[in-house]
């Protein structure tokens, strides 16, 4: 089940074009901080997911730190979001871990 911008809910069918990523995280960026959110299977319930959610300080040892604890979780796709510029529009960014050499690393 997913949502529609208006906020009801709707059936999502992958179709062939679409991928399925197991093991993913998003991470709001802000100016001082970043918001974390994993969602990966649940351990022992198949079909299930776990969702862990937590906020990371905006510095270099922390963001490296947070590189390897991706990579160590195995996650395969990351989504960046950040508020910048003056008129503070929302940007997006993705990239895959992984499958990407040298993503654990800054």
């Amino acid at each position: 089940m997913g949502m529609d911008p208006n906020g009801n809910q709707i059936q999502l069918d992958p179709t062939e074009d679409e991928e399925i990523v197991a093991r993913v995280a998003a991470i709001d960026v802000a100016k001082d901080s970043g918001m974390v959110f994993t969602r990966v299977p649940h351990p022992d319930r198949p079909r299930r997911r776990v969702t862990t959610v937590w906020s990371v300080p905006a510095r270099t040892a922390a963001i490296t730190d947070l590189a390897g604890q991706l990579t160590d979780e195995g996650i395969e796709r990351v989504v960046l979001e950040s508020t910048y510029g003056p008129r503070s529009s929302r940007r997006s960014r993705s990239a895959s871990c992984a499958t990407t050499p040298g993503c654990g690393s800054i």
